[in-house]
């Protein structure tokens, strides 16, 4: 099982890759600014059985970088 970080997961295009590599069983993190959309998202594919977490991070900020960086492969 691979572990696969999609920025802007919670929706458009990657929301659909958060969706594809989820389903073929792979581990997904899902960063993204929008809460609630991507705490939806990850509970919904829990839900399904899939490996997922959130993790709330704005990228266009050096502390955004620096959380995803450190934290997002613990």
């Amino acid at each position: 099982m691979a572990h696969v970080l999609i920025t802007g997961g919670a929706d458009g295009i990657g929301r659909a890759l958060v969706e594809q590599y989820a389903q073929a069983g792979n581990h997904v993190t899902i960063i993204d600014r929008d809460v609630a959309r991507a705490q939806a998202l990850c509970q919904s594919l829990q839900a399904q059985g899939h490996s997922a977490a959130f993790v709330h991070a704005d990228l266009r900020t050096a502390d955004g970088i620096d959380l995803v960086t450190v934290g997002s492969l613990d």
